[in-house]
């Protein structure tokens, strides 16, 4: 028995937790720092081992004494807002040179070989306009014409590439969520007010809704397939001729009768159930009857089905039918003739043009047919399928947006948080609870303990008080409290200072003296301010650790966690 979680399914995860940030019981979960002190190798509850150093962060371990040491170390907590999430995809830049993976409904790896491939195959890009682009098909070549444009329907490149415009990367969007390995991505589910029709907005909801109106089940490409042996085939018929007189239409019979200026020399019915292709108006006839010159009539003459009285060209084609069948309709295509200029033989099939992409299509294959009574190798083309609701109905499938980043600001000293120190460790918690066990729902806390202390009682003969200092206090019996300083403030009105710290699993006694590791002796304490949030509360649903981040009072942290679903 075996079985596959499909993209589809990470997707969905990831856009489960997306959404739960917008829901009446909404998601809470607040991004935190901590960890003042150098990684060392005796941190065996952060992953630490032989090789840790501050320059070389343990990787963190995912078992419950990991939990308890990211509460021990957190001194700030930021609520995540819903504007601070979005879907993110990996970052492809678009460059000249490079061979990109056309998208293939039949390619399981597409999304998977972006990320953890040795040798990525990229099959969308970001330009430098933040415009990001679905490769269709890619030619078999090296792309060197960067793609531009932002229609609904798929540009085509002089390099012969063709792209899909997706969307592009808002300006407010770029500088918040893009980073040099993922940019944003997103599913517009309204359309949305205002802007000019050009803003980014509006440019991918008329992509999203040109796929909803037409997209579905569309034909975009039929692909040469280059692994198969012998894929353009051999033997193929195709001929250019012009017309002479004008194009008689039977509407009786729905035929079209046209003249041919001069003659084939081919035998009657020789080009039955092949094509006339006018490339002019490119519209295309199926032959129903060829008739070759004799006698005093030295022109051929071709019946065509259809009304081709439209037709004001004189020049045209006659190529193999390109036949599709498959669970559809409507759809319409050409081949184009293999030449010496492009590597292959006239008699063989090169690419194949569509015409009209039909709708509706779950499945079709592609035959040709050749000129009656000539033998021919079979040539090799993939019907490629759109994804289901069409080519850019929903960039977050389309492009595999099973990743979410979080992005929180972390402003100067806002919400009085430390700035005098540094932090290594990057935590996610849900559902925390305040101290006092209710629910946490304010933007941010302070996680830090605060020992309240007249500067009267400071001995500070053998030293100063400073961040990173070790307090130890001697309760008797052998227990010893300990704890690290976050920061120093000086409280001038009530001539106190204020000490904060973290790390202490339990409170010192205000009347017992404390001394630090600089030597300062504290002689009392005249109280301590609880922490924001109850300590090993919530869920600790991720953690990241970092070489050091130097807070301060004048910068601005924005810290940007990637989930991957």
């Amino acid at each position: 028995m075996s079985s596959v979680l499909t993209n589809k399914f990470r997707i969905h995860n990831a856009k489960s937790f997306k959404e739960g940030f917008n829901e009446v019981e909404f998601t809470n979960i607040y991004t935190t720092i901590g960890k003042i002190s150098p990684w060392l190798t005796t941190d065996i509850y952060s992953g630490a081992n032989d090789n840790t150093s501050d320059s070389n962060p343990p990787i963190p371990l995912d078992h419950v004494q990991n939990e308890y040491e990211v509460w021990r170390n957190m001194f700030a907590a930021k609520k995540v807002q819903p504007n601070d999430v979005i879907h993110v995809i990996p970052r492809v830049d678009w460059e000249s040179g490079k061979i990109y993976t056309q998208y293939s409904d039949m390619d399981a790896t597409l999304v998977y070989d972006i990320i953890n491939n040795s040798t990525p195959k990229p099959f969308y890009v970001m330009t430098d306009e933040f415009n990001v682009y679905k490769c269709l098909f890619n030619n078999n070549i090296e792309s060197t014409v960067k793609p531009t444009g932002t229609s609904t329907a798929p540009l085509t490149m002089s390099d012969g590439y063709v792209w899909k415009y997706m969307y592009t990367i808002s300006a407010s969007n770029a500088f918040k969520f893009m980073t040099d390995n993922f940019i944003p991505v997103q599913t517009l589910e309204v359309e949305p007010i205002g802007g000019s029709v050009c803003s980014s907005g509006n440019l991918q909801w008329n992509v999203q809704q040109y796929a909803k109106n037409y997209g579905k089940g569309k034909l975009e490409v039929i692909s040469r397939n280059y692994g198969a042996p012998s894929s353009g085939g051999s033997g193929y018929v195709s001929e250019s001729g012009t017309t002479i007189g004008s194009y008689n239409y039977d509407s009786n019979a729905d035929v079209t009768l046209i003249t041919v200026d001069g003659t084939f020399s081919q035998s009657d019915d020789y080009y039955n159930d092949m094509t006339v292709y006018f490339e002019t108006e490119q519209l295309s006839f199926l032959i129903q009857d060829f008739v070759s010159a004799s006698g005093v009539n030295i022109n051929d003459s071709i019946v065509l089905e259809g009304d081709a009285s439209s037709i004001v060209s004189t020049s045209f084609k006659i190529l193999p039918t390109a036949k599709i069948e498959g669970d559809g309709s409507g759809a319409k295509a050409i081949p184009i003739m293999g030449s010496p200029s492009v590597g292959s033989s006239v008699d063989q099939i090169d690419k194949v043009k569509i015409l009209n992409g039909g709708s509706d299509y779950t499945s079709a294959s592609i035959t040709f047919i050749n000129a009656n009574g000539v033998s021919n190798t079979d040539a090799n083309f993939d019907v490629i399928i759109p994804p289901t609701g069409g080519h850019g109905s929903d960039a977050i499938k389309e492009l595999g947006g099973f990743f979410i980043m979080i992005n929180t600001r972390f402003q100067y000293n806002e919400y009085d948080f430390p700035v005098d120190n540094d932090y290594r460790q990057i935590s996610l918690i849900r559902h925390p609870k305040k101290s006092d066990g209710t629910d946490a729902t304010d933007d941010a806390y302070v996680q830090c303990k605060t020992l309240v202390v007249s500067v009267s009682n400071i001995d500070e003969t053998s030293g100063s008080l400073g961040s990173d200092q070790i307090l130890s206090q001697d309760q008797g019996g052998g227990k010893i409290v300990k704890a690290t300083i976050v920061d120093v403030l000086d409280d001038s009105v009530n001539n106190n200072k204020k000490i904060r710290i973290v790390g202490s699993s339990e409170d010192f006694s205000l009347s017992t003296p404390l001394s630090s590791s600089s030597g300062v002796i504290i002689n009392s304490i005249e109280s301590i301010e609880g922490i924001g949030l109850m300590e090993d509360s919530g869920d600790v649903i991720f953690v990241e650790q970092r070489k050091s981040i130097q807070r301060d009072a004048s910068q601005v942290e924005d810290i940007k966690i990637i989930l991957e679903f």
